[in-house]
């Protein structure tokens, strides 16, 4: 094996170590009782222990790294792989784009976007059919929805489609996508319905 695959390896071994460890990660303390003596003995997976082991991966990392650069000048391969493990380890913490774009509906007041938002998520976005339009529709002439109100309900599911893109959010766009098209239907046909 060359000198450069051993490397490649030995980082993605140091990565592999240290996401295991998270994936153990569990509870911070764990309730101990023997005898007279009760309380709370320090996990071996604590949040203590799993920052030890990100520091050692980046350390080990950095190392390999350095070395690479010295003895070899195919270092982007070593440097791609750093960069997209890192990279991927520390998007662990950052907020993932439908939280963010959760968090705008609801700080814009359309709590009833970013319910429907949550809804579809968990259903995994599915693409709504023209059952569901007539279904939709129905539930709007039910309520009696007039032109206006639908008028308002369009700008507000395209200011919610908006957020979505800007949060690079794209299901939740489309999806948003289907009742802006629904709202245009019903005000469109709406003497007809």
């Amino acid at each position: 094996m060359k000198k450069l695959e051993l490397q490649t390896i030995g980082l993605l071994s140091a990565i592999a170590i240290g996401i295991i460890k998270i994936y153990q990660f569990s509870t911070s303390r764990v309730f101990v009782s023997k005898g007279w003596i009760r309380g709370w003995k320090l996990n071996p997976d604590s949040p203590t222990n799993i920052a030890i082991t990100l520091v050692l991966i980046t350390t080990a990392a950095i190392i390999l790294y350095k070395l690479h650069n010295k003895n070899n000048k195919e270092s982007d391969i070593v440097k791609t792989v750093i960069d997209f493990r890192f990279k991927s380890l520390l998007n662990i913490f950052k907020p993932s784009n439908f939280s963010k774009t959760h968090y705008e509906l609801k700080k814009n007041n359309l709590i009833p976007q970013a319910m429907l938002l949550k809804q579809a998520k968990n259903r995994g976005y599915q693409v709504n059919s023209k059952k569901q339009r007539d279904l939709e529709i129905s539930m709007l002439k039910s309520q009696k929805v007039d032109v206006m109100a639908a008028l308002s309900s369009i700008t507000r599911f395209q200011q919610a489609k908006d957020i979505c893109l800007n949060n690079k959010l794209e299901k939740g766009a489309l999806f948003f996508d289907f009742y802006i098209g629904l709202y245009g239907y019903y005000m469109k046909n709406y003497n007809e319905l």
